[in-house]
């Protein structure tokens, strides 16, 4: 899968040369732009998180990485979607308290 040489494992390595070159290359051209720290892998760990906490859906997410499951996306990622869940739950909250708002205005002739 194209994704999953995007994405490398953890070991950086999969045995075979042509998927291992968008790594290599990514480690050559940070190296030559004194980035340090970042690999292909932390930013398969940010696309992750990025995505996540914008509200992508797990099953999405997990097809991006190339996972297997969606098991392993929410073992890896799960903290993220609970804080989604709750940005939601806050959001829809908000949305509530407006239209309430908005009633009670129209009730009282100022709306």
């Amino acid at each position: 899968m194209i994704v999953a040489s995007i994405f490398p494992s953890r070991n950086f390595s999969t045995g075979n040369p042509s998927l291992d070159a968008p790594t290599k290359s990514f480690a050559k051209a940070a190296k030559l732009a004194k980035v340090t720290g970042v690999t292909l892998h932390t930013l398969r760990h940010t696309t992750a998180t990025r995505a996540l906490s914008e509200g992508s859906h797990v099953r999405t997410v997990a097809a991006l990485l190339g996972n297997a499951s969606r098991t392993l996306t929410l073992n890896t990622y799960g903290h993220v979607v609970v804080g989604a869940q709750e940005r939601a739950v806050g959001l829809v909250a908000g949305a509530l308290t407006a239209a309430q708002a908005r009633r009670a205005a129209e009730a009282n002739g100022r709306g």
